[in-house]
C-alpha cells in the first residue's frame, strides 16, 4: 500500500506541476532527487542507481530511445558487433538512435579520456583541420617546443629560432644537412621555382672545403656553381675547385670576362679610383687600368 500511495503521489505531482521531486517538496527540474543527508557523516548510501545489464542484454534491446543510459556490468556475454560495437569494457553507455549504437560515456580522468592534452596517441586515419577564417596559435617558452620527427623541423620558442635538420638552431633560421660535393642532389638548401633551374646552397665535404651557391639545370641535372671558399678566401665561378693562389677564378670554354664599359667622361667621374682598377674605355675602344696616378692603356 505504501508503494502504491507513493507512486500515486508522484503521478499526482507530475500532473499538477509537470515536475517530480524525491526528498524535496520544491523540485527544480522535471525529475529532482535530493539526498536525505547532503552533509555529515552518515554511512547510508545515497545516489542514483542506473540500470545494470550485461553486454548481451544491451545488444538484444530493440526500439531503444536516444539518450537511454545503462551501466554495462559485464562483457563476458554477447559480442562487440551491431549496436554493441563500442561496448568493449564495463562502464556507462548511452544509446544514439541516429547511429543505432551504444556509445561509451567518457568521464574526465578515465583511461578512455585520451587526447593530445593528457596522453600520447596515434591517428587511425587521415585528419583535416578546417580553420576557415580562424587562427591556430601555440605559445611556449621551451627549446624544441614544436617539432616534426624530432630534428626534421624544430621551433625553439625560448629563443625565437627555427631549425630544419637540427633541434638546436644557433641563428634565426638554421638549415642543417650533410657536407657533400656539388651535384644535382647534394645541396643542403634549394630555392626552387617552376622553371628548369633552381638555386642550390651547400657545403663541401672535400677540397676546397668551403661553401657553394649553384644554379642547377634541373633538366640536365647539372650544377653551375659559384664557389665561396672561406678557408682559402677565394671565389670560383664555373669551377668547383678554384685555385688557392687566386682570389677569383673564372672558368669557361665558351665565355669571356666582360669588365665594366664606360666612356672617358664616366671614367674620369670615378672618385679616388684605387690602383689596379680596370675598365673598358669605349671612347677609345681599349682596356685601361689605373696605376695610382693615371689611367694606362693595356698594350
Amino acid at each position: 500500500m505504501k508503494k502504491i500511495t507513493f507512486i500515486g503521489m508522484l503521478f499526482l505531482g507530475a500532473m499538477a506541476f509537470a515536475q517530480i521531486g524525491i526528498n524535496t517538496a520544491t523540485p527544480e527540474a522535471t525529475f529532482d532527487i535530493t539526498a536525505k543527508n547532503i552533509t555529515g557523516t552518515s554511512e547510508t548510501a545515497e545516489g542514483l542507481l542506473i540500470p545494470r545489464v550485461d553486454r548481451q542484454r544491451a545488444q538484444s534491446m530493440t526500439d531503444v530511445e536516444t539518450s537511454t543510459l545503462v551501466y554495462i556490468n559485464s562483457i563476458s556475454t554477447g559480442n562487440q558487433s551491431g549496436t554493441a560495437i563500442n561496448i568493449d569494457v564495463a562502464g556507462y553507455y548511452y544509446y544514439d538512435a541516429n547511429t543505432n549504437v551504444w556509445v561509451k560515456l567518457i568521464t574526465s580522468g578515465s583511461s578512455e579520456d585520451t587526447n593530445l592534452y593528457n596522453k600520447n596517441g596515434s591517428l587511425s586515419e587521415n585528419r583535416t583541420v578546417a580553420q576557415d577564417n580562424k587562427t591556430l596559435a601555440f605559445t611556449s617558452n621551451a627549446n624544441n617546443a614544436f617539432s616534426i620527427d624530432d630534428s626534421t623541423f624544430s621551433v625553439d620558442a625560448a629563443n625565437d629560432k627555427v631549425g630544419i635538420g637540427t633541434i638546436s638552431p644557433t641563428n634565426k633560421l638554421v638549415v642543417k644537412g650533410t657536407n657533400a660535393q656539388p651535384n644535382y642532389t647534394n645541396a643542403i638548401l634549394r630555392v626552387d621555382g617552376n622553371s628548369n633551374h633552381s638555386l642550390d646552397f651547400g657545403t663541401f665535404a672535400d677540397s676546397p672545403y668551403g661553401s657553394y651557391i649553384g644554379s642547377v639545370d634541373k633538366v640536365l641535372s647539372s650544377p653551375l656553381p659559384l664557389i665561396l671558399n672561406p678557408l682559402g678566401a677565394n671565389v670560383g665561378i664555373g669551377t668547383t675547385n678554384p685555385s688557392p693562389k687566386a682570389i677569383l677564378e673564372l672558368d669557361s670554354n665558351n665565355k669571356g670576362f666582360l669588365p665594366p664599359r664606360m666612356n672617358t667622361n664616366e671614367r674620369n667621374a670615378i672618385s679616388s679610383p684605387p690602383a689596379g682598377l680596370m675598365i673598358y674605355n669605349n671612347t677609345v675602344n681599349v682596356m685601361q687600368y689605373y696605376n695610382g696616378s693615371t689611367w694606362i692603356n693595356y698594350q
